[in-house]
């Protein structure tokens, strides 16, 4: 099995000081686990607290718009990689709940699912440009 790698990408230099300081702070959390596995977990767990931090809070709650999100993503999830990979596979390949540029990543292939309820707007949310760029996988 490869070694898992997190790429870390400042876009804005004004915010050096704290992204350095989010940086040690992931590679301190990871100093004692016992596996690689163990790491990543508790990388996911330590930046999910940076964000409820910088956002302002945990509620616990999805907007409605996340609701709907999360729902698309478990569909896609079932009848798409669930119809043709391996569960363990399928779900490996799910990277929306930490915020990927993509809902799911299988090898070189991105893909993001967008998801609206029935006759709702025909328009969907992009949320960043790396939705949409072909060479962020």
């Amino acid at each position: 099995m490869e070694p898992v790698t997190l790429l870390l990408k400042l876009l804005d230099s004004d915010q050096r000081e704290i992204f350095y300081r989010l940086c040690i702070d992931l590679i301190e959390v990871t100093r004692d686990a016992s596996t690689e596995g163990a790491a990543v977990s508790s990388v996911i767990g330590r930046a999910w607290k940076w964000h409820y931090l910088l956002r302002g809070g945990r509620d616990g709650k999805l907007t409605v718009e996340g609701q709907k999100g999360l729902i698309g993503e478990l569909l896609v999830l079932e009848r798409v990689l669930l119809a043709n990979i391996a569960p363990a596979d399928a779900v490996q390949c799910w990277t929306g709940p930490v915020g990927a540029p993509k809902d799911f990543e299988i090898g070189k292939i991105g893909l993001e699912s967008k998801a609206r309820r029935g006759m709702s707007s025909q328009f969907v949310t992009i949320n960043s440009e790396f939705q949409l760029d072909e060479t962020s996988v």
